[in-house]
């Protein structure tokens, strides 16, 4: 009888623990918990490094993002890591590829987010975890840093384009957070585009279909080149402002990783 209740105490041991495969289930009741939780405060990283405190920990995502697949990958300290995306009412949640969540189809599996984001870590032990954030390509890089750019972000959280505080220009990406679906990713789109002298106030639209985005742009805009970095995908786009001379193309032009890299 003692033989019996050790080899069942054993498979109920193999099949819960997350070394071989398995991670503890994601309940409501854990959600519940953790979305009115008593947590002090969001855990903000020092110096792009988190320190995690066994259990569930609330952190904050920082101003440039988080790519959370790669933060955390290589942590096996780290089981699970979960995020409340409160505009599609759904959680979206990571865990190791050899673990696995049960009810898994009934959420989002999460990548990357947004800047000051608050998300929850739960860790088996005191650990320290080292940021990775969405690295920007060098091409945009370069425009970005030019003083005769100026930058515009927009999310896919917010339905209504970002404008420049002159009302100039507007982007937003035509995609939410989870426009790939079952995942979440960080939906921010970046547009670089060239400083202008005079404004003529007349506002074109324009919405190539890759980067799928929407811009809004001043008359005087057209026929100038412009930038985007879909933080997503992780690519760079040149584009040109339409015009009467040059009619609007449904691609914009991508930078190919080795083009990238020699600009570096």
């Amino acid at each position: 009888m003692r033989f019996l209740t050790l080899f069942v105490a054993g498979i109920i041991f193999f099949f819960t623990n997350p070394i071989n495969g398995f991670c503890e289930n994601f309940t409501d009741k854990t959600a519940t918990k953790l979305l009115h939780s008593s947590f002090k405060s969001s855990l903000k990283p020092v110096e792009r490094i988190y320190k995690l405190k066994k259990g569930w920990n609330k952190l904050k995502a920082p101003k440039d993002g988080i790519d959370i697949a790669k933060t955390f990958a290589g942590n096996a300290e780290v089981t699970l890591v979960a995020f409340y995306a409160k505009q599609l009412q759904q959680w979206a949640l990571f865990f190791h590829k050899d673990e696995t969540v049960e009810g898994m189809a009934n959420y989002l599996f999460l990548e990357s987010l947004e800047p000051d984001k608050v998300f929850f870590v739960k860790s088996t032990k005191d650990s320290s975890v080292k940021i990775v954030k969405k690295k920007l390509s060098a091409i945009c890089k370069k425009y970005l840093k030019n003083k005769n750019y100026l930058s515009l972000v927009s999310s896919g959280v917010d339905k209504n384009p970002a404008f420049s505080k002159v009302n100039q220009i507007g982007v937003a990406p035509r995609y939410r957070s989870d426009f790939h679906r079952g995942y979440y990713n960080d939906s921010r789109i970046l547009l670089i585009y060239p400083k202008l002298k005079q404004i003529e106030g007349k506002l074109q639209s324009y919405g190539p279909a890759e980067p799928y985005i929407k811009l809004r742009y001043d008359r005087n805009y057209e026929s100038k080149e412009f930038f985007i970095f879909d933080y997503m995908n992780a690519d760079c786009y040149k584009g040109i402002f339409p015009s009467q001379k040059i009619p609007p193309y449904p691609l914009l032009y991508k930078f190919s990783d080795k083009e990238d890299s020699l600009s570096e």
